[in-house]
């Protein structure tokens, strides 16, 4: 993702008497002699908020304002940076937010966090990163009762299944009754996809993967098992696309709902991918079909 560090032109001019207004919001101006691009995202991230009033929350009517504009400025430099700076901007950044007495301020920048990190929709999003709000929100006084517990659950929905972990072991059902298991796969990569054959994005998402050159290069050498796995209840609409998904491919559904009534996967959105390696831990959680294909590119193309 490019990094997109751009000046806004704001004006605050009114006519005399009118409500006072916050001063516009003034980006940080990257110094000359930082010509690289991981310097000029580091310096963005620890810089971004050095001249808003985190004592005021009129600056809350400001950002919201140009909210799109504005903080995908702060948010791009993250994929460009060391994760310890990430964590160590959102800190500070939640640390300033919490000197406004009424909390305001506070709950405004974890809703910023959540809406651009956490979002199933957002091309920013990084659990891994929100994780990091979350520890912040459940260690702060500031922390109304509500948030704190939403903060428990999101918590503990991000903590599984992560990136170096075993992946929760699933039981499969095929249309003749035969059962397998996700952990007694044998296959060096298996990617596993979470769909509903219902869902116009999991179709576009299939296509993808089934034009994929380098899936079915896994998929021909024996590299890779796709497992196409419906974690809902509604079987007729599961066999009506069946013809969907290709027959090399593993489909199956979760007969006893164990996924999503013991929670072992966290299925905000739908699709949802991860590949594992032939232990089944995980290597890429929740990620794109494009990010998936050029991890295997790398490792196929050797």
């Amino acid at each position: 993702m490019a990094l997109s560090i751009c000046l806004l032109a704001c004006s605050n001019k009114g006519k005399s008497g009118e409500t006072a207004r916050p001063e516009p919001f003034k980006l940080p101006e990257i110094p000359l002699f930082i010509t690289d691009i991981e310097g000029k995202a580091a310096y963005v991230a620890a810089h971004f908020w050095d001249h808003f009033n985190f004592s005021d929350t009129l600056g809350i009517a400001q950002l919201e304002k140009e909210k799109q504009l504005l903080l995908p400025n702060y948010f791009s430099t993250f994929g460009y940076i060391d994760r310890t700076l990430v964590n160590k901007s959102i800190t500070e950044t939640l640390e300033k937010a919490e000197v406004e007495e009424t909390g305001t301020l506070y709950a405004y920048f974890l809703k910023c966090y959540k809406d651009f990190l956490y979002d199933p929709n957002s091309p920013f999003r990084n659990e891994d990163f929100y994780i990091t709000v979350l520890n912040y929100a459940l260690a702060s006084e500031k922390t109304d009762f509500a948030t704190r517990e939403r903060s428990k659950f999101e918590l503990n929905r991000a903590m599984k299944n992560r990136v170096g972990d075993i992946a929760n072991n699933l039981t499969y059902t095929l249309l003749s009754g035969k059962t397998g298991t996700l952990h007694s796969i044998q296959s060096p990569y298996t990617l596993l996809m979470f769909y509903n054959p219902d869902c116009h994005t999991c179709e576009e998402t299939i296509g993808a993967l089934k034009s994929s050159r380098i899936i079915t290069r896994g998929l021909n050498e024996r590299k890779l098992t796709v497992v196409a796995f419906y974690p809902d209840e509604d079987l007729a609409i599961w066999e009506k696309h069946l013809s969907d998904i290709p027959a090399e491919w593993i489909n199956g559904y979760d007969k006893e709902r164990v996924a999503e009534n013991k929670e072992l996967y966290d299925l905000r959105a739908i699709p949802t991918l991860y590949l594992l390696d032939a232990q089944k831990r995980v290597l890429l959680k929740d990620a794109p079909a494009i990010v998936i294909e050029e991890y295997l590119h790398g490792i196929f193309a050797q």
